[in-house]
């Protein structure tokens, strides 16, 4: 049961993905190279964030380090993976991470309430 929850919001957020590529490049991006996207850049990031955490002890400067290793790795993701040119991949990435945050801070004011 638990695999098709994270299967479902996968596709959610690679919908999502998908969606916000297509407003800003105005070109056709397909719900699987949304997930595929999400999917490979996630373990990429698990591990950069590893590897960051095992150099750094934890603290401000592992934390902002571990902020942009992910953000780097979502924009190559998506230039890799969707075929667009690095300014839309930059664009949809800080679009797309701001609405992830926006709505994880959401949904931690609801917990906390």
């Amino acid at each position: 049961m638990g695999i098709f929850i994270l299967l479902a919001i996968y596709v959610v957020l690679g919908f999502m993905l998908a969606w916000i590529a297509g407003l800003v490049a105005r070109e056709e991006v397909d719900v699987k190279t949304g997930v595929l996207t999400l999917v490979v850049s996630g373990v990429l990031g698990i591990l950069a964030s590893l590897g960051i955490d095992a150099v750094l002890d934890e603290g401000t400067g592992s934390t902002v380090l571990n902020a942009g290793a992910q953000f780097v790795i979502l924009t190559a993701c998506i230039r890799l993976f969707a075929k667009l040119s690095w300014k839309h991949s930059l664009i949809i990435a800080v679009i797309y991470t701001v609405v992830i945050n926006v709505i994880v801070l959401g949904l931690a004011a609801c917990a906390a309430g």
